[in-house]
């Protein structure tokens, strides 16, 4: 399962057991690294750095909108980042496809440190006493299956230096492998810094949701011959629309509000025929707004949006 971005990232951590929170300097070095025997302390030791960082204020606001065509299985996710603070270092955005319950033959069996015979282990390691050396069959998650913008980020994606209400976009896209199961992937957007010391790339915000194309079991009607020059248009719950393009050609996305008034473009690209969804932009106050489709060679559609 091993990708070259996640083994650049192992870099960052000293021995086993240890762990990194958003890649961020606490004490002495850019890791907290707990040794050389943290079995009585690392559970309080973790949940207080993480502690640490629920108090701190972002200095960056980050979110992603998507859309995916099941037909070709490719996943086109823009991740968008508002910054409320001045940042004189370099930053950069990236977007994780994460991939959970992930099995397969033995070489995804799980390798335990044996600690068998240990009569004394604390209680959280029990597990590691008890259980075989070789867990077959063990089902992994959180499997990174691509950094799309690369280990560090994409260069360029973020102005250098940011001024407080900066916001960039950045566009990705990904193919989903035949071996990848679309139920089960999450996209994670991330902003963070760049240095050419890769204990100095901390995280500054993240933000993470499911593929759509598991958001709802929803049957898109199937177009009829006479109906090709028309689109079908859904809207399920949390902001996503779903629709169905009968052949390629370049489609526009907008959003009113009850009162006409345009607040905002969502898309405007040319698309392949198939079903696409894509979720309404993030930063935009709750309440009712009409979505408009608009294509280069068929009707218009429109629907009520409760967001």
């Amino acid at each position: 399962m091993n990708i070259a971005n996640a083994n650049d990232l192992s870099s960052l951590s000293g021995s086993v057991p240890s762990f990194i929170i958003d890649r961020k300097d606490f004490n002495v070095g850019d890791q907290v690294a707990l040794s050389p025997y943290p079995w009585d302390t690392g559970k309080d030791t973790i949940l207080k750095y993480i502690g640490i960082k629920n108090t701190e204020t972002p200095l960056v606001d980050v979110g992603l909108t998507q859309s995916y065509n099941s037909n070709s299985r490719e996943i086109t996710v823009t991740v968008k980042a508002t910054f409320s603070a001045n940042v004189s270092s370099e930053c950069r955005l990236n977007c994780y496809v994460i991939e959970d319950s992930v099995t397969g033959g033995p070489e995804y069996d799980q390798a335990n440190s044996n600690f068998s015979g240990w009569t004394d282990a604390p209680d959280f390691l029990q597990p590691l006493v008890t259980l075989p050396f070789t867990i077959e069959g063990y089902v992994h998650n959180h499997v990174a299956r691509a950094f799309l913008g690369g280990t560090w980020g994409l260069a360029g994606s973020v102005p250098s230096p940011i001024i407080s209400g900066t916001v960039c976009n950045s566009e990705f896209s990904y193919t989903i492998p035949a071996d990848q199961n679309p139920k089960k992937i999450s996209l994670l957007a991330i902003v963070s810094r760049y240095n050419s010391d890769p204990l100095k790339c901390d995280i500054l915000n993240g933000y993470s949701e499911k593929l759509l194309s598991t958001v709802d079991n929803i049957q898109i009607p199937t177009i009829k011959k006479k109906d090709i020059g028309t689109i079908t248009l859904q809207v399920l719950k949390n902001g996503i629309i779903v629709f169905y393009i009968p052949k390629m050609q370049f489609v526009r996305a907008e959003a009113f509000n009850l009162h006409g008034k345009k607040i905002g473009t969502l898309f405007n690209k040319q698309l392949p025929a198939g079903e696409f969804r894509h979720t309404f932009n993030r930063g935009i106050s709750t309440g009712v707004y009409i979505i408009k489709i608009i294509g280069s060679s068929m009707k218009n559609t429109s629907q009520h949006i409760i967001y």
